[in-house]
């Protein structure tokens, strides 16, 4: 009964315990209901406020549009009317200038006029003077005649004359004087004349100017300013010509005053003009400072647009954080609410427990018959009371740590807010102040535009007066010409009267003649004669004058020149003339007989005096005439200033106005203004009111969402708290029942569960120990299995021995075995069952007993094993004394490859996996005497027979390869075909042995997976002698000899077919037959030397499709080609193609002659070259220290970083330190974005794209002296994974990623907003991509042709131009089976970009559009690996050497030049730290450097090869150099390329000193892996990661396997620098 009331009870709890975590799931669900329903009422509500928001944001943005579009329209209609203005003024002022030109035009039309009237009446005076000369001879001769009459009357007239003589002279330095005045001012008119011109053309340029330029203000302003500097001069020159006239009008009064007018409103205009300058200095000044202020104003709006931004950005971020702690606040209060509810239900529970123990502890004492149970079940409910108290008290503790942390919450929630409500009042205050700066910028624009306004008004009103006096002025001018007319009327009437006058002297001279006997009024001539001398005088001097003013209107320095000689002229005849008068005088002296005669004359001489004074009368006239013409000019220059007057009233009047207008305006402005500010205020307020009433409609629909939602929630409460009293009642009973019966069940399966789990403890051990056992037993076994089979064959052979001894027995019985010793009869029983020739017996011995025949066994047995054990240790010394010897002596053979067969042949027939018995080193010791005396050829032929009879017998591996394909991650060769297998295409790779060829040549590689390289050589040679019967590998006195059916090209065309020839390699030579040539008769068809003195060959183990036009595509990669280049350009190259049969006789063919041109080349390199690049060794690893390194990336001057398989390492160059940094799987690609100094790479097995910060890789190295280091945790792109090549760059002012995939090229951009890299596109793709390059705008990547995606649009197109015939092999690539490898950028230069393509097979040379930039081709002279640029250097990868060309510009002249390098397998790492060079890792044997090229460093090393002694023809000798030393050790060595046996040749101690050799510390941690049987390599785990990765120490022996010969001689330590100048291509990659 108590044991069912226990059960009972248990069920009670289980069930009640299962109630309560279902009432606590079902409130915690409850309550997620609840928030989430509350949420998704908040989000309603929310959502339609949002929509509200957004609808009026939309309307704002809309009004705001309208308006700032209404703006511009009304600004580029203003920008139009003032255009329109300042066109039409400027048509305006183009008007006056063409009318004042006109104007100018004519005056010089009339000063010419004037000029040739002058000219002509100076001829007319020459004829007079002329006139003058002839009668003054003939007054001379008239004078002889006197002079005898009367030299008495002459001397008393001499001194009269002499008196008036000086007063002539006196007069005629006056009129000298007058003359060189006169003279000065036609200088000056000629001056004013050539003025005149210049202005003229001057205005006529800027005509043509202001015709051509296009009408803007800056322009109208200059052209304005030239005007009015034009204007100046020219007004410059009317003051002078004003004031020559004012010189010429000195005699006259009026034209004085007129001058003096003129010269009046002159300085008017001069001060008007001032003002004009004054106020466009003034518009000049005001336009600065408008600018200046806009510049302020944009300066300040940016600023403040900053701050905006700032402020905004504060706000977003402030958001984000109230949201991010509302979150929080509201996951805390759901967590309070619910560890509240638990407390509740818990002390509900607790109630309704205590209350039903009450109940059960009663109903127990009344049902129970002991007290001891009662205690116990007491005890057990005391128990639980507590435990549920214990629960109860952490809960209330917890949940007043949770409302602690809420109120810190709260609080911070407030304070939030808080700053929130701050931030967005200084929006707001910052908003009010950009309006504000916006309206006074606007209000100052206004302002500017008031005041350009009305400066141009001035300007125009100034312009107007200025043309009003100008018109005045033109007017005046108009004058002074009528007055100059008169005046010249004038002169010419007094010339008209000068010659009557002349007239009147000659009769007067005439009547003097007829009177000479008169004498009473000599007195009264002599007056006469005076008064005449006088009026001649005056004549003179008008003469003087119109002659200064014909030389004025000269417009020429000749006629000038002309005047003054006429001037002179004149003054000699003027001297002539007084020396006339002189002899005049004398004659009057002798006529002073002549009285009588003079008396006639004297009525006629007043009547002359009275013409006189009628002349002077009308003269009188002519002056009051012009008194009256100079007071109408004085009239009308004072209506002229009366005019000005009124217009100054009017200009002052208009500015009255103006001022007016502005204040008008000003008021106007400042009205619109205010209403801005109260409209601006008003919609202030309403969006207040609108902002308010949606938050008020917000938190209502918040509200009415909240109350359906309670009322939905209450109403779904009440349903399921009535449906689960019901359930709960029902199902009470059932689980209290099922309680009991589980809790007995649960306790039976746990004891078998422990019983079970003990015996599974058990029988683990068991079988661990089992497992051992059998391992155990099994190697046992397997060695007592060999040693039986031994001893099995040996005790058969002895058994047979034995049965021959019986059958025929001996006659003599001596002993036991016939008086033979038992060791020697063993020994000789062995020789005999080794040697299975029957020996007949002497004498039939006795049969020996069962004993004797067991302990014979059993000491045979044990011999037998040691000799097993000295067998190998032989062969171990044998080895090494044979590669000691080779070595040491020179005597080898002479040819590396044979040497390496021979012993290849030696040692690996020692590898077979079977073990020779004992017997065949007891028979080989028992005929080695006979073997000594031998012929070496007869020893070499059973040898070699026995060896491939051997080989048949041993080896029966058929082994399939395990392919898988996947992309080669690293350029490498193919072990079949021997071509490239490039980076970024598919490979198929050998899962086992890691072997890696062409999907398509998978099917021909030999089934030897799993067998170790030295059995593979050894069983491909095996069948190579087997099968080598038509073309096989002899060696003949010492040389290397091949031989074998070939095809050639017929006729030694490409192009035209095949034909089948049988080629021999003979030592250095190949010879083509026409047939097997089976005696010396048959005569060679061609010969090709592989050895030259002056030039180079070169194996070619591929050969492009695109070299064998009309060949079938699948006998391609059957073809290999030699080729012959001599340096000197007299001779030409030599090509020679070959198709062999299949691929191991390409091998077999490619690797010989490799090897025959490495031993030739290798005896002519210079070991200078090769010190310098030992020099620049800059890390070793070898063994179990070698890295399997990827790529490298300078981080700073003295570290670079490395990534491997292993992971990323630190290379210190200084310290000479290589550290790891953790973290990090396997690195394939490093590059620095130092935008975000960062690191991107490709790392880990699946080949993710990721980032790491460049502090934390910092901060790893300089942690590296701690025992323990933080892990490194990269930003993994999800989407980007299966990457093998990326690159990134800045486009549009953005860092972007272009990373390629497979399948797939995908473009990452960073988005500023987020701070991370967001996909932008993504592009699929044929093939593979094999190189990236960003542009300034766009990325080129290259598949299966070179394509460029334009990133504004992200479309893809072709890069290459298809109207660019010349490119047509380059654009249809596909066809040629040649693709894009890599793309460099040449030139940088922004007006000329220029990049190389560089396909499998040429390298194009195009501009930034795709176009050919050169007319020739790149061709490679090998098959290229990677490309890498490092300018001007470009470095191209082959398979065991390196090309380095110095790439040159356009301007170059010549074919570029190529160094060559052999090294051993380069792989490209990256760029070094000094420019011009790249890292590049050498593998081989078990090895691997690091070496610094440097590409002037191989130029240098170039020019010393070139520079050095020439190169001798390997038959000829002499003192063997450092590098011939390396050859012939590695032509001598037995090893070289196998297993362990692999060295590095010595090289002298000055160059190791320069090399560092890294050693990584070996962690304790790390197993070291070991050999578990000979011959069998271990294979490397991180070869599993990346199938593509061949070039590590496996894939190493996979080609070594393929390229036996190759590898074998070319294998060196350091590269030799091979220098070839040939006219050859280049090709080049930038990075």
């Amino acid at each position: 009964m108590e044991q069912e009331i226990s059960k009972v009870q248990r069920k009670m709890s289980d069930l009640e315990s299962v109630l309560q975590q279902k009432d606590v799931e079902l409130k915690a669900s409850e309550t997620q209901r609840n928030i989430l329903e509350q949420d998704l009422a908040t989000y309603i509500t929310e959502c339609s406020s949002l929509k509200r928001s957004l609808e009026q944001a939309r309307m704002e943005v809309s009004q705001e549009d309208d308006k700032a579009l209404q703006l511009l329209h009304d600004i580029r209609e203003q920008s139009n009317k003032l255009q329109e203005i300042k066109e039409q003024e400027y048509h305006a002022q183009l008007e006056e200038m063409r009318v004042s030109i006109r104007q100018l035009e004519e005056n010089l039309s009339a000063a010419r006029r004037r000029s040739d009237l002058y000219e002509s009446e100076l001829k007319e005076s020459r004829q007079t003077s002329e006139e003058l000369k002839r009668k003054a001879v003939e007054y001379q001769q008239k004078i002889q005649k006197a002079k005898e009459q009367g030299k008495v009357e002459m001397e008393e007239l001499l001194s009269k004359l002499q008196k008036t003589n000086g007063e002539q002279q006196v007069k005629i330095e006056e009129l000298q004087e007058k003359l060189a005045k006169a003279v000065k001012a036609s200088t000056e008119a000629t001056e004013l004349l050539q003025n005149v011109r210049q202005a003229k053309e001057r205005m006529e340029r800027d005509l043509e100017r202001l015709q051509t330029k296009e009408d803007s203000s800056d322009s109208l302003r200059r052209r304005l300013r030239e005007t009015e500097d034009g204007k100046k001069s020219l007004e410059n020159q009317v003051k002078r010509l004003e004031m020559v006239e004012r010189r010429e009008s000195k005699l006259k009064d009026d034209i004085q005053t007129k001058s003096q007018q003129i010269q009046q409103m002159a300085d008017k205009i001069m001060e008007l003009e001032e003002n004009l300058r004054d106020s466009q200095a003034m518009a000049q000044r005001m336009e600065t400072q408008l600018e200046q202020k806009e510049k302020l104003f944009e300066d300040k709006i940016k600023v403040l647009e900053t701050q905006m931004k700032a402020d905004l950005a504060e706000k977003d971020l402030l958001e984000s954080k109230q949201s991010t702690f509302e979150e929080e606040s509201r996951e805390r209060g759901k967590v309070i609410s619910d560890q509240a509810a638990t407390i509740n239900a818990m002390e509900s529970k607790m109630t309704s427990l205590e209350q039903r123990i009450a109940e059960l502890s009663e109903a127990n004492k009344l049902a129970a018959n002991s007290s001891i149970y009662t205690q116990k079940n007491m005890k057990a409910q005391e128990e639980m009371i507590s435990e549920l108290r214990q629960q109860k008290f952490y809960l209330e503790s917890q949940a007043g740590k949770l409302e602690a942390q809420n109120a810190k919450l709260e609080e911070h929630l407030e304070k939030l807010t808080q700053q929130e409500q701050t931030n967005k009042s200084r929006v707001l205050e910052l908003e009010a102040r950009l309006r504000e700066i916006g309206l006074e910028h606007e209000e100052q624009k206004l302002e500017i535009k008031r005041q350009v306004s009305e400066l141009t008004l001035s300007l125009q009103e100034r312009e107007a007066q200025i043309s009003s006096l100008q018109a005045a002025r033109h007017a005046l001018d108009s004058q002074l010409q009528q007055a100059k007319t008169e005046l010249e009327e004038t002169t010419a009437e007094a010339e008209e009267e000068i010659t009557v006058l002349r007239a009147h002297r000659d009769e007067i001279q005439r009547k003097f003649d007829a009177l000479r006997d008169s004498c009473a009024v000599i007195t009264d001539l002599e007056e006469q004669l005076t008064q005449l001398t006088q009026e001649n005088a005056e004549l003179n001097r008008q003469n003087f004058y119109l002659s200064k003013q014909l030389d004025e209107a000269t417009d020429e320095n000749e006629e000038r020149l002309q005047l003054k000689q006429d001037v002179e002229r004149l003054r000699r005849e003027v001297a002539d003339r007084e020396m006339h008068l002189n002899n005049q005088k004398q004659n009057i002296e002798t006529l002073k007989t002549t009285c009588t005669m003079l008396e006639e004359q004297v009525m006629e001489l007043e009547t002359l005096n009275d013409e006189l004074m009628e002349k002077e009368r009308q003269w009188e006239n002519w002056r009051s005439a012009l008194d009256e013409e100079k007071n109408q000019a004085e009239r009308r220059a004072r209506d002229l200033q009366r005019q000005l007057d009124s217009e100054k009233q009017n200009r002052l009047r208009a500015e009255q106005r103006n001022s007016e207008s502005r204040q008008a305006v000003e008021l106007a402005v400042k009205e619109h203004k205010a209403e801005i500010l109260v409209l601006q205020q008003a919609l202030k307020d309403q969006k207040l009111k609108a902002e308010g009433l949606s938050d008020t409609l917000g938190d209502l629909e918040k509200k009415h969402g909240m109350l359906e939602m309670n009322a939905r929630s209450l109403q779904q409460k009440l349903e399921t708290e009535r449906e689960m009293k019901q359930r709960l009642m029902d199902e009470q009973a059932k689980l209290q029942q099922q309680l009991d019966m589980q809790k007995s069940h649960i306790f039976r399966l746990t004891q078998g569960l422990q019983d079970a789990l003990d015996q599974t403890d058990l029988l683990k051990t068991e079988r661990t120990d089992l497992e051992y056992q059998l391992e155990n037993i099994q190697a046992a076994y397997s060695h007592e299995k060999v040693k039986m089979e031994g001893t099995i064959t040996q005790q058969t052979k002895l058994i047979d021995f034995l049965q021959a001894k019986v059958e025929h027995p001996s006659k003599k019985k001596k002993g036991l075995f016939g008086g033979r010793r038992r060791e020697d009869l063993l020994a000789a029983l062995a020789a005999q069952g080794q040697t299975q020739v029957p020996v007949v017996p002497a004498a039939t011995p006795v049969p020996l007993q069962y004993s004797d025949l067991k302990a014979a066994l059993d000491k045979e047995r044990a011999r037998c094993s040691e000799l097993e054990d000295a067998l190998q240790k032989t062969r171990l010394e044998l080895r090494e004394v044979q590669f000691n010897k080779a070595l040491e002596h020179s005597s080898s053979p002479a040819t590396p490859g044979l040497a390496r067969q021979q012993l290849m042949m030696s040692t690996k027939s020692n590898k077979s996996p079977e073990h020779q018995s004992s017997g065949g080193l007891m028979s080989s010791n028992s005929s080695r005497g006979r073997k000594d005396n031998a012929n070496p050829e007869e020893i070499r032929r059973v040898t070699s027979e026995k060896y491939t009879r051997r080989v048949k017998d041993r080896i029966h591996h058929n082994t399939p390869h395990r392919f898988t394909q996947g992309l080669n991650m690293r350029a490498a060769r193919c072990t079949v075909c021997l071509d490239t297998v490039h980076f970024g295409r598919q490979a198929a790779t050998c899962i086992e042995c890691h072997a890696l060829c062409h999907p398509k040549c998978s099917p021909y590689l030999p089934a030897t997976c799993g067998v170790p390289t030295e059995y593979a050589l050894h069983l491909s040679e095996a069948l190579c002698r087997e099968k080598g019967s038509t073309s096989g590998l002899k060696d003949m006195g010492g040389h290397m000899r091949l031989e074998g059916w070939l095809k050639q090209p017929r006729n030694g065309k490409r192009g035209q077919g095949w034909e089948r020839k049988y080629v021999v390699l003979d030592g250095y030579k190949v010879i083509t037959f026409e047939t097997e040539p089976r005696d010396e008769s048959v005569k060679p068809l061609d010969e090709f030397e592989l050895c030259l003195s002056d030039g180079e060959v070169t194996v070619h183990s591929a050969v492009g499709s695109s070299e064998l036009p009309n060949t079938a595509k699948t006998d391609v990669p059957y073809v290999l080609k030699l080729e012959s280049s001599p340096q000197s350009t007299c001779w030409p190259g030599q090509t020679l193609y070959l198709m062999t049969s299949g691929y191991s006789e390409k091998q077999r063919w490619v690797a010989v002659l490799e090897a025959i041109v490495a031993s030739s080349r290798g005896a002519r390199e210079k070991a200078e070259a090769d010190a310098k690049l030992l020099g620049n060794s800059l890390l070793k690893l070898e063994g179990d220290d070698r890295l399997d390194i990827n790529c490298t990336l300078p981080l700073t001057d003295q570290i670079v970083l490395v990534g491997s398989e292993e992971g990323l390492y630190a290379l210190n160059v200084i310290k000479n330190s290589l550290t790891h940094i953790p973290g990090l799987g396997s690195v394939f690609q490093i590059h620095i974005i130092k935008d975000h100094d960062k690191l991107l790479m490709i790392v880990g097995d699946e080949r993710a794209l990721c980032l790491v910060e460049i502090k934390k890789v910092k901060q790893s190295l300089s942690q590296s002296h701690l025992p323990t280091l933080p892990e490194i945790v990269p930003y993994i792109f999800e989407t980007v994974k299966g990457c093998h090549l990326f690159a990134s760059g800045r486009i549009e002012n953005g860092p972007c990623i272009c990373a390629a995939m497979p399948n797939k090229v995908t473009i990452l951009r960073y988005n500023d907003n987020l701070n991370k890299f967001c996909i932008r596109k993504e592009i699929e793709t044929l093939e593979p991509c094999s190189c990236i390059h960003f542009t300034s705008y766009s990325i080129i990547i290259g598949t299966n042709k070179f394509y460029e995606i334009e990133m504004k649009q992200c479309v893809l197109d072709e890069f290459l131009d298809k109207n660019d015939v010349s490119l047509a092999s380059a654009v249809f690539t596909g066809s040629s089976h040649s693709f894009p490898i890599s793309i460099v950028q040449v030139s940088s230069t922004p007006q000329k970009e220029e990049y190389l393509l560089c396909f499998h097979e040429i390298g194009v040379f195009v501009d930034a559009y795709g176009r050919r930039s050169r007319p020739d081709d790149l061709k490679w002279s090998r098959l290229p690996l990677t490309f890498a640029f490092r300018e001007p250097y470009l470095f191209v990868t082959y398979f065991n050497s390196l090309d380095v060309i110095e790439i040159q510009g356009h301007a170059a002249l010549g074919p570029p030049s190529l160094v060559h390098l052999d090294i051993p397998n380069p792989r490209y790492l990256g760029p070094a730290i000094s420019s011009g060079a790249i890292y590049l890792a050498s593998s081989y044997q078990n090895k691997l450097r690091v070496i610094c090229c440097k590409g002037s460093l191989v130029r240098e090393s170039g020019e010393l090869q070139r520079t050095g002694s020439s190169r001798s023809s390997p038959n000829k000798r002499g003192p063997p150099t450092y590098n011939e030393h390396i050859s012939k050790r590695l032509a001598s060595s037995p090893g070289a390329q196998e297993g362990p046996l692999h060295r590095e040749p010595s090289t002298p101690h000055r160059y190791r000193e320069g090399r560092t050799e890294f050693r990584r510390d070996k962690s304790p941690a790390r197993p070291l892996e070991r050999e578990k049987s000979p011959g069998r390599p271990v294979l490397d785990s991180r070869r599993e990661r990346s199938p593509g990765r061949f070039e590590s120490s496996g894939s190493e022996r996979d080609r070594e396997r393929t390229r036996l010969h190759t590898s074998s001689v070319r294998t060196q330590l350091t590269p030799v620098n091979k220098v070839r100048m040939r006219h050859c291509h280049v090709n080049c990659v930038s990075f």
